[in-house]
């Protein structure tokens, strides 16, 4: 019984793991993208459609990455 307790802790806590790291990696860019200045471009079309576009479609997957490794 304590056998199968303590691999769940592991498993609980490896899932808050990637988590955490999942959470951190759109923090750090959004970050990075917004908080500094001058680094969208000077145009829609030059950067900022296809950061935002790329964004739109790398959230679900990013959030959905850790499902996966829920049995």
């Amino acid at each position: 019984m304590k056998q199968i307790v303590r691999s769940n802790r592991w498993a609980q806590m490896g899932f808050a793991v990637i988590v955490g790291i999942s959470l951190y990696y759109p923090y750090r860019a959004i970050s990075y993208r917004f908080l500094t200045p001058g680094r969208l471009g000077p145009s829609l079309f030059n950067k900022q459609i296809w950061y935002f576009t790329h964004v739109i479609f790398a959230l679900p997957v990013l959030f959905g990455g850790p499902i996966l490794f829920v049995s």
